[in-house]
This record gives structure tokens, sequence and C-alpha cells, in this order.
């Protein structure tokens, strides 16, 4: 009795190039699409891709990269111990080149960027740094016109108890400012100082003091004050 048996041969890998042109290269010889054997080996058409550019970094890990390139290798019927050689030695150069770039790193000092001033440089800086300069200024302007000014209430003190009726107020503002003592205009020195005095009713006195310029907001000091008649023997 006879049998007959069927033999599968394979191929070597011929040509020059990276392992992937060559895989590549066999593929193109059978007029079969990336798709397709892709398809056909069940591995997806991207990391089928990566093999073709020998591009082993975006793929998985080595144990998978050598199932892919083991069945893409029986796929195309070339000889897969072939195959699983270059790829060892085309890794093998990856990972020196890897190991070399990294010392070179790490003995690479930082090198800092160059500035280099060209005279259209120069002007602009000047130009910005004038600018800067206007903008400060306008702004401390700005803030001095809009601020209220200061007051200072020398005397009375708050919350004081007195047994004459006219008390007088004394202090200091800015000489422009618009000040006020319960409503009435009492004009500052040139100096800033001002005095007043001010007629009490028998009680508790809320005594306002306002002050402001013209174009800021105003501010305000109140003084209360206690006034008793002294008693009568």
């Amino acid at each position: 009795m006879t049998h007959s048996m069927e033999t599968f041969t394979t191929r070597a890998l011929r040509g020059h190039g990276t392992l992937g042109e060559r895989l590549r290269r066999v593929r193109e010889e059978r007029s079969e699409s990336l798709e397709t054997a892709a398809a056909d080996v069940h591995i997806r058409k991207e990391y089928l891709s990566a093999l073709e550019e020998s591009n082993y970094l975006s793929l998985p890990g080595p144990v998978y990269v050598k199932s892919f390139l083991r069945r893409y290798a029986d796929h195309l019927g070339v000889n897969a111990d072939m195959v699983m050689r270059l790829y060892e030695g085309e890794a093998g150069v990856l990972q020196q080149q890897e190991k070399r770039q990294l010392a070179q790193g790490l003995h690479r000092k930082p090198q800092m960027p160059r500035i280099i001033l060209t005279p259209r440089h120069l002007k602009r800086i000047a130009i910005g740094l004038i600018i800067l300069g206007i903008l400060v200024y306008l702004g401390f302007e700005i803030q001095r016109i809009i601020a209220p000014p200061e007051l200072i209430i020398e005397s009375p003190s708050d919350n004081i108890r007195v047994t004459e009726r006219s008390l007088q107020i004394r202090g200091t503002t800015e000489p422009e400012a618009i000040l006020r003592i319960n409503g009435e205009e009492v004009i500052p020195t040139e100096t800033g100082s001002f005095e007043d005095v001010v007629e009490l009713t028998e009680g508790l006195n809320t005594i306002v003091i306002t002050a402001q310029k013209s174009q800021s907001g105003v501010v305000e000091v109140l003084r209360s004050v206690l006034f008793e008649k002294p008693s009568e023997n």
C-alpha cells in the first residue's frame, strides 16, 4: 500500500534591506494587499505595517513581535527560522543604539540657548521699555487721581465724654481735598492741616468728617462724643 505525502517547502528571503522590507517584497510578489494579509494571519493592519517597516518599538513587546513574525513568515511561505535570526540581529542593533543614545544623553551638558541681539531687536526692546514705562506712569497717575485722600483726625479721639459744648476738630488731609465736617465744608491749609469747632448737643453726638478729591472716592471718619452738662452745685 502506497501512501502519498504532501510536502510543504519554505523559501529563504532574497534581496537586501531590512527584515520588514524583505517581507513586504514577498507579499507584493504574491500580489497580496496589506489588508488581505492582515485578515489572513489575524494580525491588526497597523501591527503588520509596523513589522514591514521594522518599527518594533511601536509593537506591544518582543514576545508579540516574535509571534507575529512566525505567523507572517508561515503565511508568506518563507523560512521562519531565518526570519527570527534576522529579527534578533536587528533587535540587537536597536538595543545598542538605544544604549548609546541614553549614555550620550546622560553625559551631554545642557546647552543654553544662544540669544543674538540685532539692532532691530534692540530697537524693539527699547520701544517696549518706553511703552511699559508710559503705562506704569499712567497707572500711578490714575491711581493717584481716583484714590481717596489721606485723612487723619488728631483730635478728638473716638468714644470720649466731654463736659464742654464746644469741641475742637483738628487733623490733616491733602491740600486739594474737599473736606467736610458734619456736611459743612472746611478749607485745609497749604500743608493740609485743618481745625474747626463743632457745637455739641446734650447726649451722644456723632461727628462725620469726610474728604475727597475731584475725581476720587470719599474717605470718611466718625467720632462718637458724649456731651454731659456739668452738674450744678
